[in-house]
């Protein structure tokens, strides 16, 4: 694996200054030579044009000035809170980037604000906080929307305004002390259901309803409330992505009536689902017992 790097010995470990290889997926090593890995050079994987996902080691501390310029197929990477110091630039033009995991974070998220700083499109962040649970629950997901900027010019005055649109910078304004101020994000859904997509806002309402950390009871309802009102919809981006977990999550917190499984059984069979038929018809079991109608693929 080591050969796959360049890297020279710092004060406190192993630096990578350069990767070498051309893989999809990149295991970063926790130590080169017994010596921990802690920080990534500047430009160490600039225009990784095949880098998909990437795993960082425990133990690493800093990520360098433009680490991954132009990494445009970055998709997802996998790091601990061990990361205090992320450069300028460090994902710049990584377009693709959608999920990040941080594990151990551990009381706060040292390297979150520094990630989303440098990211303007939706992001989907799981945070482990390991030990520090909140009602036995230590796992948040989160969405964290995208924004655009623009600029436009009072003419009468000759100044010139940054514009942005999407609820992307209210969310990102949520990062206090280190960590999330989850009160103030569930209480910014409303801006994101009204400047995102449909999709968007599904995915939100998902993830504080299915990992609610630090969700409080009147938020909690609102996201259920939201679900309950687009389960069809949601249903539909369950369907098309084959995703079991969307559905085992939702049959948990009991959001299905009667009669909205039944829709919902009707589409899936339109749509020749067979294993979320199978996994519906086990749950209106479960919940409804038998009943006199019979359903037919």
């Amino acid at each position: 694996m080591k050969n796959h790097f360049e890297w020279k010995i710092v004060e406190t470990g192993i630096e990578i200054t350069r990767y070498l290889g051309d893989a999809s997926s990149v295991i970063i090593p926790e130590k080169i030579d017994e010596q921990k890995v802690v920080s990534l050079a500047a430009y160490a994987f600039e225009r990784c044009r095949g880098l998909y996902e990437l795993f960082m080691p425990d133990g690493l501390l800093s990520i360098g000035t433009h680490a991954f310029y132009n990494c445009r197929e970055l998709r997802k990477i996998v790091l601990y809170n061990t990361v205090n110091s992320i450069g300028d630039g460090a994902f710049k033009n990584c377009g693709n980037l959608k999920e990040v995991f941080i594990y151990r974070v551990i009381p706060k998220t040292k390297c979150l604000k520094g990630i989303l700083s440098e990211i303007n499109q939706e992001l989907h962040v799981t945070l482990d906080y390991g030990e520090d649970k909140w009602n036995g629950i230590s796992v948040a997901k989160l969405v964290f929307p995208k924004y655009e900027f623009d600029y436009e010019e009072v003419t009468a005055a000759r100044i010139i305004n940054q514009v942005t649109y999407g609820s992307g910078v209210h969310f990102r304004e949520c990062m206090f002390g280190g960590d999330v101020d989850y009160k103030k994000y569930d209480a910014d859904f409303f801006v994101a259901r009204a400047n995102d997509s449909d999709e968007t806002a599904a995915f939100l309402a998902m993830y504080r309803a299915f990992y609610p950390y630090k969700l409080e009871e009147e938020a909690q309802q609102m996201y259920l409330a939201y679900i309950k009102e687009n389960l069809d919809y949601i249903f539909n981006l369950a369907a098309e992505r084959e995703d079991m977990e969307i559905l085992e999550q939702l049959s948990k917190l009991e959001v299905f009536d009667r009669e909205s499984l039944e829709r919902i059984l009707k589409a899936a069979s339109s749509l020749g689902k067979l294993e979320i038929i199978h996994f519906l018809l086990t749950y209106k079991k479960r919940k409804f017992g038998f009943s006199d109608k019979s359903f037919e693929l």
